[in-house]
């Protein structure tokens, strides 16, 4: 199985992309490649010239995966705006995770863990990713 992870913080020490990181040395007989964030610009439909080619690039590798895992980082109580942008991005004129299976994961060393950051799975454009995936279910283990 091919599988996108997409790295939920632009911060070079996060610990969601440690966790993908280990998912994918763990899981080492499933296709699982990182992607991080941190190219691509924060969300703005003026950009000139249209989508810029990293959220293209990106766009096309979640459209040749079997799935994706986002591992969501919390700041403030809530998603990441880095990540909250990226998803903004494949929203707009983009729609990569289209029929995809989405699971979303998060991590932290804080007692509330990523509780929150799992807002994202609210966000009308992952919401409609139904196939494969485990709408609704929130699992927490601590």
């Amino acid at each position: 199985m091919k599988i996108t992870a997409l790295v939920g913080s632009n911060s070079k020490h996060s610990s969601n992309r440690k966790l993908l990181q280990f998912m994918a040395r763990h899981f080492d007989d499933q296709d699982i490649t990182v992607a991080d964030i941190d190219q691509i610009p924060m969300f703005n439909e003026n950009y000139p010239g249209g989508d810029p080619q990293s959220v293209i690039d990106l766009a096309h590798q979640i459209e040749s995966s079997d799935a994706v895992i986002i591992s969501c980082a919390e700041h403030a109580h809530t998603v990441a705006s880095s990540l909250k942008s990226v998803i903004e991005w494949l929203s707009y004129n983009l729609h990569p995770f289209a029929n995809q299976p989405v699971m979303i994961v998060s991590v932290s060393s804080k007692p509330q863990g990523g509780s929150r950051a799992d807002g994202l799975a609210r966000h009308p454009e992952l919401a409609r990713c139904q196939r494969g995936s485990l709408a609704g279910q929130r699992i927490y283990a601590g």
